[in-house]
């Protein structure tokens, strides 16, 4: 029996997922919006935006009506999961208790979770972005596609979610050379590389410009505040403070590509995860397990961090990329 109860196993999960939240706007973003589906594999429809003209009736051939096909998007989930076991001798040595109390941690399980937390973290974060469908931990499970797989660097080619970008002008993202603007350099155009790839995603209305977080390198966000800068010398605060530009907040991520800017619009994106996974806790799970298939101590115990689900993007082409952004 585990010596966390389920209320205090519930709770670290929450207090996690709050952190990763607050630490991370990638997380935050997806986290906003978590639905429940059932099954491993689900399907979701769509109107297609794609108009083609088609015959109204068979003898009137002149007579046509426009119509957009419905497709169908299928999502697969995939799981992130870490583990950390604490020997019965360990406990042993900390102190003889069966259960936690409310409130209190042993310091050597305060440690362990600590540890996990900031390990699966990492690995959480890393998937987020570079999930990519293939198998994970050792073949243990099929993996969920990432950020990089729905707003892609060649958006004319391939699949998402089952559904052709070829055929589909809706499921491709906007997606820009950064170093085709004006004087061929991003570095010099690199503020009006931005603000063209903002208005040339879509949103389902038709609007332009309705992305608000752009996500770059270190370097690209540091080149993107010294532009805004030196062409905004009425700003009256220092380039460190420039926070956001035409309405796009500003944010430098390690997980982003050589390269690469993505200019996101968080209303069409989330996170779907099993109806046994809390949308509060989007989907991640801290838990202990007491009974082991290799157990040489009873009071051997594993702890568990893992999350269950998929991020998932609705409408690409509502999202942009800067590509060559050096």
């Amino acid at each position: 029996m585990s010596r966390f109860t389920t209320f205090q196993e519930s709770a670290i999960s929450s207090k996690v997922v709050d952190l990763y939240k607050n630490e991370d706007r990638l997380m935050a973003l997806l986290g906003s919006r978590v639905e429940q589906q059932a099954g491993e594999t689900f399907q979701k429809t769509f109107r297609s935006l794609d108009k083609t003209l088609k015959s109204a009736g068979r003898y009137e051939q002149h007579v046509a009506a426009e119509s957009g096909d419905y497709v169908r998007a299928t999502y697969t989930m995939g799981k992130v999961y870490m583990d950390d076991q604490i020997s019965g001798l360990e406990k042993e040595f900390q102190g003889e208790n069966d259960r936690i109390s409310t409130g209190t941690h042993l310091k050597i399980d305060a440690e362990l979770v600590d540890d996990m937390k900031n390990q699966f973290k990492h690995r959480f974060k890393e998937r987020l972005w570079n999930g990519d469908g293939l198998s994970l931990n050792g073949g243990g499970g099929v993996s969920f596609v990432g950020l990089t797989q729905f707003v892609v660097q060649s958006p004319s080619t391939g699949t998402y979610a089952g559904i052709s970008r070829v055929t589909y002008s809706n499921w491709r993202n906007y997606q820009i050379s950064g170093a085709s603007g004006p004087s061929s350099s991003w570095v010099q155009d690199c503020w009006e590389r931005v603000l063209t790839a903002s208005q040339g995603a879509t949103d389902e209305s038709g609007s332009h410009g309705k992305g608000s977080v752009l996500i770059g390198t270190v370097a690209n966000v540091i080149q993107i505040q010294n532009k805004a800068f030196s062409q905004n010398t009425s700003l009256g605060t220092s380039v460190n403070k420039i926070v956001s530009v035409n309405g796009l907040e500003l944010v430098s991520d390690d997980n982003v590509g050589s390269g690469l800017v993505y200019i996101l619009d968080p209303r069409y994106i989330g996170v779907a995860v099993p109806p046994a996974r809390s949308t509060k806790n989007m989907g991640i799970k801290f838990y202990s397990k007491s009974k082991l298939p290799d157990q040489v101590d009873p009071m051997d115990e594993v702890f568990v961090m893992d999350f269950v689900g998929t991020p998932l993007c609705w409408f690409p082409k509502a999202q942009a990329i800067i590509t060559s952004a050096s």
